[in-house]
This record gives C-alpha cells, structure tokens and sequence, in this order.
C-alpha cells in the first residue's frame, strides 16, 4: 500500500470506528494512533539518514 493508499483508506476506516461501541472504538483508536506514530517515525529515520547535498560521490 503506498502513501496515497493509506490516506485514502484512512476516512473509511475512522467511520467504521465511530459506529462501535465504546469499549471497542478506544481499541480501534488506539491501534489507529499506534500506526500512525510508526509511519512518522519511520519517515523521520528516512529523513534523518539523507544529509542535505549529499548526492551520495564522494571524491
């Protein structure tokens, strides 16, 4: 799934949570919260090894 995927199935996916019950809608958030954290900290790792200018030749 790329990126445009992700988002694109994110709106479907929190309708789907908010007709459960309560109990099973703070699950439901909370696996959607933990997801989202691993998707940005994984693009901060990306960007984090990529040094500005570096094309990757060195002399």
């Amino acid at each position: 799934m790329n990126h445009d995927d992700h988002d694109d199935a994110l709106l479907p996916r929190l309708r789907v949570i908010e007709e459960q019950p309560l109990g099973a809608r703070a699950e439901a958030y909370a696996q959607v919260h933990d997801e989202l954290t691993r998707r940005l900290e994984g693009g901060d790792s990306v960007a984090a090894a990529t040094v500005p200018g570096d094309q990757g030749a060195h002399a």
